[in-house]
Order: C-alpha cells, then structure tokens, then sequence
C-alpha cells in the first residue's frame, strides 16, 4: 500500500538584448533566472507474509523532501567585424551560480501482526545545502583569406568552476 505527493512550482526568467555599438561592433547580453520549489511525501505500508499466508513482517514507513534551488546565470558577448568579410573577433564572458537546499525526513515504524507497535522505529534526518559557482571567458577569432575556401579559427578560453556541499545526517 503506497501513497505519493509531489508539489512542484518552477517559475523562471530569461532577458535577451542585442544592441549595434556601430556598423561593425555589437554587444549581446542573455541574463536567466530559474528556480524550483518542491515538496514530495511518500508513505508505504509494507506487509510480509509466511508460507501459511500469516503476517510475519508489517511496517509503515515516511519519506518527506522539500527543499528549493535559485539558479542565475547571464552572458555578455562583445563582437567585432573587420574591414574584410569573415573576419571575426568575439569575446565571451559568462558566470553562472547555484544554491540548492534538500531536506529529506526518514521514519519508519515497526508492527506486531495485530498492528500494534512493536517498539521498534527508525528515524533519519538529511539536509544538504550546495553552492555552486561557474565563470569562463572566451575569445575567438576567425577570418576567411582571399581564395573563400580558406579559413583561419583561433581562440582561448578560461573556465572557473567551485562546488561546496555540506551534508548533515541525523
């Protein structure tokens, strides 16, 4: 016998501007927000029965999470055209960020036959918390040659990534 919530909501956001610094320069800027809130509980009868079809096992157990992540990220793209068609230099910057909250609740409770409680319980607690933290810079540039089959891509990049998580049981 099993029973299940789940209780979700996921707003999010996303803003996108381009905007010609000249005939030959742009700047492109992406900014996001995502967020999910959560609220899940499960409980479950488990029940284990013998040859002669007598209840030797009986027990309910609760499973509970709630808990919610933020994630803002946002770009920011610059490019350049040359004087000369297929020449290109762009420079690309990007940061990302990520808060995530879980808390998890365990019981689970142990019966006689005739569902009494036989005095025999167990009961956990979880909760994680995490940052997590992204950046990267990249620069490009490409340029077609003369004969318009030839073409030249070069670039470098720069990624930083940090994670901290922190679990407490209970």
């Amino acid at each position: 016998d099993s029973r299940y919530r789940n209780l979700n909501k996921r707003p999010g956001t996303r803003m996108h501007v381009d905007y010609d610094l000249g005939s030959r320069d742009a700047i492109n800027a992406v900014i996001s927000y995502n967020k999910n809130i959560f609220d899940n509980n499960s409980n479950t009868r488990y029940t284990n029965l013998n040859q002669f079809k007598d209840i030797s096992k009986l027990s309910e157990r609760s499973i509970e999470s709630d808990g919610f992540s933020s994630n803002p990220s946002g770009t920011i793209t610059y490019t350049h055209r040359g004087k000369n068609p297929g020449e290109t230099l762009r420079f690309i910057n990007s940061g990302s960020y990520s808060y995530n909250e879980n808390n998890r609740y365990f019981y689970q409770q142990f019966f006689n036959p005739d569902y009494t409680p036989n005095g025999i319980d167990s009961t956990q607690q979880q909760f994680t918390t995490s940052d997590n933290y992204g950046y990267a810079s990249r620069l490009a540039y490409d340029k077609m040659f003369a004969n318009k089959t030839t073409f030249l891509s070069a670039g470098g990049s720069f990624n930083r990534n940090s994670s901290r998580v922190v679990l407490l049981s209970e």
